[in-house]
Formats: C-alpha cells, structure tokens, sequence
C-alpha cells in the first residue's frame, strides 16, 4: 500500500485525473476559395457524423449485439452490418474513431438521446465542403477547386503530429490541397468533467476555434462562365459531348 501510495502515486493520480476529464475538438470553419473579386466558389455546410469510443464498447458479446442493435434501428442498417464495424473498432489503436458520416440531423437527434446512457458512442456536429452551386460553373473550375476527403491511414500517420485526427477530412487535389494548411484553421477544444461510466456532467473549459483563411484566386467567374458556356455550345453544334 505505501509503495501504491508514495511511489506510484502521482502516476495513478494523473492517470484518475485523465479518466475524469474528455476533451472534444470543436471543428473549425474551412477557409473560403473566392475569385479575384471575392465571389465564393465553394461553400461550407454543417453536417453531423457518428464517432464511437473503442474502449467504452461493451466486452460481452450480447450486451455488444444490443448496442449495434440500437445504431441499426436508427440508421436503418442491418444488425450484423453495424456489428462488424463495432468489432473492428474494437481493435483499434485510436481512441476515437468515425463510425457512420454524414448522418441526417433526424437520425442524430435520436442517437444523442440514446448516447445520454451510452457513453461508447458520440454524436459529432462538424462541418463539411459543398460544391454543389448551380451559379458557379464547376465543371470548368473543379480540378482547379480540387475537393476534401476524408484523411487515410497514412496521410494520418504523416500529419499526427500537426493535430490532425483519424475523423479529420483533408484537401485532396487542387487549390484545396495545395494549401490545406492555410485552409484547415484550427481546432477548438471542449474539456467535459465526466463520470465513472465515462457520461458526460459538465464543461471545465473551452477553447474557440480558429477559421482557416480565404483563398482568392485570379480567376473572374463571370468570365469563367462567359467561356464555358462558348466551349459547350461550339461542342453541341459539332455533335461532341467531351
């Protein structure tokens, strides 16, 4: 007991303390590509995704099947879809993964009401890339524009140390990629007093994100529309479709 208390004491004080506390990024707003006169090109959009905590997923297996039971009656998944991914997250080294992404604001209502009582599971309100806008003439300016994905296994691995996270999205071609990190901005933090089950209580601080630059380009979109919309109709009169 005195070697518990006197020696190891302080770690297991940290490692009490760290048990006590959770820390949730707050997604930051993504800078804005615009052209020369500032007329945005794309568009950021709230969206909400389903994150699961792997060391929380109960261990016995028919407590487990009920908890994947829960997601797919909400999420209109099979059971044993639901289950297979709940078991790989199981494996992972991470401490937090994205299990389902882009989840409607109905069906993330209903699973914050199930996650009050099931602390493996969190619902993440975040912000995503649209580039779906019938004024801007995309299909010229798109391998310009590139877009953001969802980060992989290695680019996590290659950019870990610069805060990113294996839930993160990334600039993957393009003016998105070629300057992700003027784009990205930074990330708040949200630290939450949590119980012995790991159920949120209250917030012990936060920290404000910081949006990511806008990126104006030399491009003129009326000019740009002026020229594809000359390119489209010389290719119909020819009979060409590309």
């Amino acid at each position: 007991v005195g070697y518990l208390q006197i020696v190891k004491g302080s770690s297991y004080g940290l490692i009490a303390q760290s048990n006590r506390s959770r820390h949730i990024p707050i997604p930051a707003q993504r800078g804005i590509i615009s052209d020369r006169f500032g007329t945005p090109l794309v568009s950021n959009v709230p969206k909400f995704s389903l994150h699961i905590l792997p060391y929380l997923i109960p261990k016995d297996e028919t407590l487990r099947r009920d908890f994947a039971g829960l997601i797919s009656e909400i999420l209109l998944k099979s059971k044993e879809e639901v289950l297979i991914d709940v078991r790989e997250a199981v494996g992972s080294p991470d401490r937090e993964l994205m299990l389902y992404d882009n989840i409607s604001p109905a069906e993330a209502i209903m699973l914050s009401v199930r996650a009050s009582s099931m602390p493996a599971l969190q619902v993440v309100s975040g912000i995503k890339r649209s580039y779906q806008n019938k004024d801007i003439p995309l299909e010229s300016l798109s391998h310009i524009i590139g877009y953001e994905g969802k980060i992989t296994r290695e680019e996590y691995t290659n950019r870990r140390a610069s805060g990113y996270q294996p839930t993160d999205y990334i600039g993957k071609q393009g003016i998105e990629a070629g300057f992700e990190s003027v784009l990205r901005g930074q990330k708040g933090d949200k630290v939450l007093e949590v119980d012995a089950r790991g159920i949120g209580l209250t917030t012990l601080s936060e920290v404000a994100p910081v949006s990511g630059s806008e990126i104006k380009l030399s491009i003129d979109l009326q000019l740009q529309r002026v020229a594809e919309d000359a390119l489209k109709n010389a290719m119909r009169s020819n009979g060409k479709d590309r």
